[in-house]
Formats: structure tokens, C-alpha cells, sequence
């Protein structure tokens, strides 16, 4: 009898170690499946790096998914190999553990590649006083705006010392 406790005491030592020891594949969604994203695409010696256009951050782009349809656009784009390429993609930003060492690393993973767009980069970011600035309406609805001749264009100023804004939306002052 004491063999057959000794022997499942084994077992059950060895299952608890094994398990111990694998790695868990946990991961969070920073941004779900199908999530558009814009931003500036890199591929260097089997590294491919996203710079997502809407906070400047870099993430790794896991070679799953329609990575392999990425990566073809990329070098069929002409660009210079190791330059950056604007991307416009369906995807997902996911955290999961790293190869190396006991952190996390948010990856990008591609869902669909919807267009590349060679000669352009993300906005850059504009460093103006929100008070006391002119700020004029250039895009509306991702269509530019253009001021007809004999209209004034459409701007406003945010006054700070007195709590208020003023402009003018096109035909009307506020």
C-alpha cells in the first residue's frame, strides 16, 4: 500500500512541477479584432515595428494573422527597405508575454491590410496655445474644406481671461 501512495505522490509532484513550468499564453485586448488603425509600418531583417499615427507609441507586429499580405505590400512599395510605410489596417493590439524576461509586450495583429500609402506620414503633431490661437477648419468628415471666394473661412479663438470663444462658422459670426 505505502507503494502505490508513494507512486501517486510522484505523479502528482511531477504534474504540479510540469505545470509550473509551462508557460501560459495570457493576454489582454488593448484594442479588440477589427480595430482600423493608422500609422507608419517598418520591416528591417525580420523585424516588422508599427508606429500607430494617433499616439506616436511602437508596437511589434506579431507574424500572424495577414502579417504575410503586410509584408508583401511593404516590399513591393518602393520605398527604401528599412524606411517607414503608412498603413491603413484592420487589426488588434494585444498584450501578451514576452520571448525574454517576465514583462508583457503590446503587439499589433493584422487582421486585414485595407491600403499603403507611400508618400504620405503620420500628421505631425502641432505644438500651438489652445487660447489666444486662430484656429481655422481645414477638414470636416476627412474631406478638406475650401472656402468659397467672398466668404470668410470658418475659424474660432478661445479667449481664456474671459471664458469665451469667438469666429466664425462660414456666414455667421459667434
Amino acid at each position: 500500500m505505502n507503494r502505490i501512495k508513494w507512486a501517486a505522490t510522484c505523479v502528482m509532484l511531477a504534474a504540479s512541477l510540469s505545470a509550473s513550468c509551462a508557460q501560459t499564453e495570457e493576454q489582454e485586448v488593448i484594442e479588440p479584432p477589427g480595430t482600423e488603425l493608422e500609422g507608419m509600418f517598418r520591416y528591417m531583417a525580420d523585424a516588422a515595428i508599427f508606429r500607430d499615427c494617433r499616439n506616436g507609441k511602437s508596437y511589434p507586429v506579431s507574424m500572424e494573422g495577414q502579417y504575410i499580405e503586410l509584408e508583401r505590400a511593404y516590399l513591393n512599395s518602393g520605398i527604401e527597405p528599412g524606411a517607414e510605410l503608412m498603413i491603413n489596417v484592420n487589426g488588434q493590439l494585444l498584450e501578451r508575454p514576452a520571448m525574454e524576461g517576465n514583462r508583457n509586450k503590446i503587439k499589433l495583429i493584422v487582421d486585414k491590410l485595407n491600403n499603403i500609402y507611400p508618400d504620405k506620414t503620420c500628421s505631425p503633431e502641432v505644438h500651438a496655445e489652445l487660447f489666444g490661437t486662430y484656429w481655422k477648419l481645414v477638414e470636416l468628415g476627412g474631406k478638406a474644406v475650401i472656402t468659397p471666394d467672398g466668404m470668410k473661412e470658418a475659424h474660432m479663438i478661445l479667449a481664456a481671461n474671459e471664458s469665451r470663444a469667438h469666429g466664425n462658422a462660414g456666414c455667421n459670426n459667434f
